[in-house]
């Protein structure tokens, strides 16, 4: 069972910002993905997906915030991602 308490997550309001760990991969991917989607059945109207301490993202962590991403759509809410490093970045480029 995922407990919110599982990431550090800032509420304002329907605005939730979520804080991912430094290295995302196969081994915690669906912790995070978990934790992503509990945050989205809680009505927020948008999602924040803070990974600007990110220095590592595997397929599985790009997958999973593609997942959430679904369901933002699906309840009518956004999502953000903040990634800061180039790495992390070229990922999410070159996996659409």
């Amino acid at each position: 069972m995922t407990s919110l308490e599982d990431f550090p997550i800032q509420w304002a309001g329907p605005l939730a910002v979520v804080t991912l760990p430094g290295e995302i991969d196969i081994s915690n991917a669906d912790q995070i993905r978990d934790t992503l989607l509990a945050v989205l059945n809680r009505d927020v109207t948008m999602l924040v997906v803070d990974m600007t301490g990110t220095t590592f993202c595997g397929c599985a962590g790009v997958s999973t915030v593609a997942r959430a991403h679904q369901r933002a759509t699906a309840n009518r809410a956004l999502v953000r991602v903040a990634i800061r490093a180039p790495v992390v970045r070229r990922v999410f480029a070159i996996t659409g």
